[in-house]
């Protein structure tokens, strides 16, 4: 479990990204983040025995997890081909 000081350290984290990078930098950084979260999450739901010892609700929540990532990675990837920073994503994920 994470705790109150883990939180802020998180935060702190997020909060200091060097002025250097530019907004279209972090969208990069965030899509390519959220793709391996999607990733790992995916191979947990569909290959993992772990996922198929969990009870329904479990399941059932983890599953409505993945699709929202799924989602949300889809909106970040429209935002990067409107903003021009696709190939840059493109190139990274081959």
């Amino acid at each position: 479990m994470i705790d109150q000081e883990q939180i802020k350290e998180i935060q702190d984290k997020e909060l200091s990204s060097p002025p250097e990078q530019s907004w279209k930098d972090r969208l990069v950084e965030e899509y390519l983040y959220v793709d391996s979260k999607v990733g790992r999450l995916h191979r947990f739901v569909e290959w993992d025995e772990k996922f198929a010892k969990l009870d329904k609700e479990r399941q059932t929540l983890l599953v409505r997890q993945l699709e929202a990532m799924k989602e949300y990675l889809k909106v970040l990837g429209k935002r990067a081909r409107l903003e021009g920073v696709w190939n840059e994503i493109a190139n990274i994920i081959q």
